[in-house]
């Protein structure tokens, strides 16, 4: 029975190769030419890659600027919602009695200081991008020294403005049509802040549409002017010559800015 077992379970395997693999080389051909005769390759040019363009949204500066930006909102919203519905009633209403019920405290001139700042930076945003990409300006500033002066030339832009309106109501009208005339142009800017606020982000995050959220951002301005016109006009026109007042304030505060703004940033 053990014989039996082990001859049914013994196995024997021939080798496929009793004489080892074969040579599958190719044979070397004796000759050997000089290295000159063989054909040389070219010099291969890869693909060059993109050159790194500094961007505002990659800056820790801008990112802390919007921060900043969206803190100041929050606060005001939170602590102030009173003052957005005098900011609309402000933004068209010319009627000059005030309702003695309603209070102005120290801490709504906080708030409207604050939303005139948002418009100062998010208008810088927009002035130093579209500067950049009409390559007129900033060509030895660096980024972030850039839209600081950006943001410098929106405040001293909106300076300029507010000290004409004042100076032209002081000059033409009563001190209340004056006070109504100051109202309505801050009202405007903190809406054109408020409003320029998405569009400013966008062309922060999405550069690729710059172009025409910076044409969405002149809309936006050119809006805030009319309503600031309209209540002007509703304001001073009592008769044909009364225009006059309004022509002297277009070309001191606002043809005369923009101009010089234009012409030093071409040069």
């Amino acid at each position: 029975m053990r014989d039996s077992l082990s001859t049914y379970y013994q196995h024997h395997y021939a080798p496929a190769y009793p004489n080892g693999f074969g040579d599958t080389v190719a044979v070397a051909p004796k000759g050997m030419q000089p290295l000159t005769s063989y054909s040389e390759v070219g010099s291969r040019e890869g693909i060059g890659g993109d050159a790194y363009e500094q961007s505002p949204a990659h800056s820790s500066s801008m990112l802390l600027l919007l921060v900043v930006v969206f803190l100041l909102i929050a606060y005001c919203y939170s602590h102030g919602v009173n003052l957005f519905r005098t900011l609309v009633h402000n933004l068209w209403s010319v009627s000059r009695h005030e309702n003695h019920l309603d209070e102005h405290t120290s801490n709504e001139r906080v708030l409207l200081f604050a939303l005139i700042a948002v418009s100062w930076l998010m208008g810088g945003v927009v002035i130093y991008t579209y500067i950049r990409n009409s390559d007129i300006g900033f060509s030895d500033f660096g980024m972030v020294k850039s839209v600081g002066v950006s943001i410098v030339v929106a405040v001293v832009y909106y300076i300029i403005q507010l000290l004409s309106v004042a100076l032209t109501g002081y000059v033409f009208a009563d001190s209340k049509s004056c006070k109504l005339w100051l109202q309505g142009f801050n009202s405007s800017q903190v809406f054109l802040g408020l409003f320029l606020t998405p569009v400013a982000v966008g062309i922060l995050f999405a550069p690729e549409y710059s172009h025409e959220l910076i044409m969405v951002s002149i809309c936006l301005w050119l809006s805030a002017k009319a309503l600031f016109y309209i209540k002007g006009f509703r304001i001073f026109y009592k008769n044909l010559f009364s225009c006059f007042y309004f022509i002297s304030y277009l070309c001191t505060a606002e043809i005369a800015p923009l101009y010089c703004f234009i012409i030093n940033a071409q040069i």
